[in-house]
């Protein structure tokens, strides 16, 4: 068989580690994994889950949680074996449509669902030299094209959807990246996002590819210490970095991709305290990356910037045709990287795909430059007395008041059965809170927000409710308030 051809991606990964024997791929704040030696750990690890009947065809859950290098390395072994991974939780599983030949697990699971197999088992400790091993003539797969990895959607409109991406796909998504490289030559970066995430394991075999350093530490004094040029996150990951850091007399690390979900204008502002460069990333897990946008002026600039060469956008009204530029509308996306559908689920996928093109969900415009601008999402439209109301535009202008750390606003029923806005704030700390919220409502003001839109309730939590990557769990807002007193109520 011919890697190149059968296993992108196994390619990709022998070609690296040739390439740059002595250049450290991994750094942990405990050792340093050069290219050379990950080759040799990476080889070690899939000798020995063939052993075990890991192979062409198999399907395997992985989940090591609490060491990305670890987990990133294994699931490198899987793809040199033409097997097919997915990240398995222990509690909730699998889908039904999914079944798993084996599960790899670093600690014994409570439950067992497929024949299962410990990491110790098959690969020491990172930080020990392994036996050497001679590159074996590892099967691959068959096809390009074949079934490499079961990921999932973010899973914040309903139930998480499964879809299957091939080797092809997801190296034709690593080559999209050099359209929008970080720097030149060799570069140290970390992401959140870690191996399990699609984002997160393409930004690691892109590191490889680049001969660059992927760096796994959540702390900026330590990543500006060890030079780490660029750091990759969601707006919630980023919001954790860098809580408690107080913004140093100028940024000590180069640059800054957030992606995963809408950055919103006071983020983007206080991360140019803490980097040189902010770049927003606009991609989804059914098509990969889309686009990237250095941003100069985050009050103003809300573009995504242009989309990558290979992919195709257009901009439509419900009935499918192509709107103008500057008009708002859904907005869908071609492209040969991209899924053509969801495992087990007929409904969503007729939904989703349609004559070629993937609707992800958003609202959006396009400029008469091209540049691709994302409004909001289709179910992020809130009904207020037969009014549609952007609930991500709200968002933002409530962010950014003074003193308000985060906002979220929801529908909320009233004593006469009549729903009403509402919304959940956290105040910044050491915040004069009723001066916060009066901020707040000057800001929707300011905007011409109608009074009649205000949010009647606004409750205060401790953490609004997101994913990991910061989307809001605006459904579950409702739930949070049961029994809380609002801490403030706007007359209407």
């Amino acid at each position: 068989m011919s890697f190149s051809e059968n296993n992108p991606l196994g390619t990709l990964f022998f070609d690296a580690t040739t390439r740059y024997p002595d250049r450290v791929a991994i750094r942990t704040s405990a050792v340093d994994i050069t290219y050379a030696a990950l080759r040799q750990y990476v080889t070690h690890m899939a000798v020995n889950l063939r052993a075990r009947g890991v192979g062409r065809g198999s399907v395997v859950g992985v989940y090591i949680p609490g060491n990305p290098a670890r987990a990133a390395a294994s699931i490198v072994a899987l793809t040199l074996l033409g097997a097919r991974w997915v990240a398995q939780d222990p509690i909730s599983g699998v889908h039904k449509s999914i079944k798993l030949t084996h599960s790899l697990y670093l600690n014994p699971p409570q439950r067992v669902v497929s024949k299962t197999i410990m990491l110790d088992e098959v690969w020491p400790e990172l930080g020990q030299t392994p036996p050497h091993i001679a590159d074996a003539d590892f099967a691959g797969f068959s096809s390009a094209d074949d079934p490499w990895f079961i990921a999932t959607s973010s899973g914040t409109t309903g139930t998480s959807k499964y879809m299957a991406i091939s080797g092809r796909m997801y190296f034709q998504r690593i080559m999209r990246y050099l359209q929008f490289p970080e720097s030149d030559g060799h570069f140290l970066t970390t992401d959140f996002f870690g191996p399990y995430a699609n984002f997160g394991f393409l930004r690691f075999l892109y590191t490889l590819h680049i001969g660059g350093t992927y760096v796994y530490k959540a702390d900026y004094e330590y990543l500006s210490a060890q030079n780490v040029n660029v750091v990759v996150g969601s707006p919630t990951h980023v919001s954790k970095f860098l809580d408690g850091v107080s913004p140093p007399a100028s940024p000590r690390i180069e640059e800054v991709r957030i992606g995963g979900a809408a950055a919103s204008p006071k983020l983007l502002t206080k991360l140019g305290k803490y980097f040189n460069v902010v770049t927003v990333v606009y991609g989804s897990t059914e098509t990969g990356p889309i686009s990237a946008k250095r941003i100069e002026d985050p009050l103003s600039d809300r573009s995504v910037g242009r989309c990558y060469e290979d992919i195709s956008v257009e901009i439509v009204d419900e009935s499918g045709e192509v709107l103008a530029p500057e008009a708002e509308g859904l907005v869908r996306f071609k492209a040969s990287s991209q899924v053509t559908g969801y495992l087990g689920d007929a409904e969503a996928t007729a939904n989703a795909f349609k004559d070629g093109w993937f609707y992800p969900g958003d609202k959006g415009y396009l400029s008469q430059g091209g540049e691709l601008y994302i409004t909001g999402r289709v179910q992020d439209h809130l009904n207020i007395g037969g009014s549609k109301i952007n609930a991500q535009m709200l968002d933002e202008l409530m962010q950014s008041a003074a003193d308000i750390e985060d906002a979220l606003c929801f529908l909320e029923l009233g004593e006469h059965g009549v729903e009403h806005l509402a919304a959940l704030i956290t105040f910044s700390p050491e915040a004069d809170k009723k001066q916060a919220v009066k901020n707040l409502i000057y800001a929707l003001l300011a905007k011409d927000v109608h009074k009649g839109v205000l949010p009647r309730n606004m409750y205060e939590v401790s953490t609004v409710p997101r994913n990991d990557n910061g989307k809001p769990l605006r459904r579950t807002a409702g739930p949070l308030t049961e029994g809380l007193r609002a801490f403030a109520q706007v007359a209407q």
